[in-house]
């Protein structure tokens, strides 16, 4: 049972920070147990200390001495086992004078530096083991997990470039699955170097600039200003003799960007409105 809420959505933590204290009867067993082992393991080296006093001065065997030695190993075993236990769960015991009456009142600490994304209990609430309490991020760098084709997994080496238009953000690659899961997708891992306005869990879209020399020619053009002609992705430009139809290949894209491949000019300018009727009139004579 929670007894106290230390942290709260949006706190910002430390590693160690308390988010918060708990009352339980496990944690007043599991806290006399670790007692118990601590003395057990005090016990077991004063013998050992008298035992190899006696060894020394020839009063006894040693297979005694060995017996003791053993003896205290396995109590050693028994109280790190214990240990981690306890860390496992994420509690550990309160040490403050304000619950220092609460033999089964334990701490739960923050265990990396960051923010306090979600907090999944009040004071008063019974929660079982196993049960998420708070969700802690480090939002000093975000990552991106990417699902893609597996063709298209092929095309992109780390350090290639991705631009994320929708929140002005950009990255880099930092990661290429070279396997797919249940969906047949392939997963790419990539580092934000520019969050822009990202928040944790975003789901977007992005353009990946591909270092592939089989595809250095490549363009950034806005994802409205293509259409489809007979199956195959175009876009219009301006030309000297007025509107040029251009066929592309589509690399990548979202519904703010694309990035594609084809014969375009360098500063060339593309139709982004009345796209509709310029495709009217390129297939008007056919």
């Amino acid at each position: 049972f929670p007894v106290t809420i230390a942290a709260r959505i949006g706190d910002d933590v430390r590693a160690g920070t308390a988010l918060g204290y708990f009352t339980s009867p496990q944690m007043a067993d599991a806290r006399r147990q670790y007692v118990e082992a601590s003395s057990e393991i005090e016990l077991a080296r004063e013998a050992l200390r008298r035992d190899q006093e006696l060894f020394d001065e020839g009063i006894i065997p040693e297979v005694r001495l060995r017996v003791t030695r053993a003896k205290l190993v396995n109590v050693e075993a028994g109280f790190k086992a214990r240990q981690a236990e306890l860390k496992a769960s994420g509690l550990t015991f309160q040490e403050s004078k304000t619950y220092d009456s609460g033999f089964g009142t334990g701490v739960i600490k923050s265990p990396i530096s960051g923010v306090v994304l979600e907090a999944h209990t009040v004071v008063g609430q019974r929660v079982e083991a196993g049960t998420q309490l708070f969700k802690i991020a480090d939002v000093s760098s975000l990552m991106i997990e990417v699902s893609t084709s597996a063709d298209k997994a092929k095309q992109i080496h780390v350090g290639d470039e991705v631009v994320i238009a929708q929140k002005n953000a950009q990255g880099k690659v930092i990661g290429v699955g070279k396997s797919v899961d249940a969906s047949q997708s392939a997963k790419v891992r990539v580092l934000v170097s520019q969050p822009g306005n990202m928040h944790v869990g975003d789901l977007v879209s992005m353009a990946i600039h591909t270092k592939n020399t089989a595809m250095k020619d490549g363009w950034l053009v806005p994802s409205r200003s293509l259409t489809t002609i007979k199956g195959k992705s175009v876009l219009f430009a301006a030309s000297a003799k007025g509107v040029a139809l251009i066929p592309v290949e589509v690399l990548s894209g979202d519904e703010d960007m694309s990035l594609v491949q084809g014969p375009i000019s360098q500063g060339a300018k593309v139709a982004i409105t009345g796209i509709a009727s310029l495709k009217a009139l390129s297939q008007k004579d056919e």
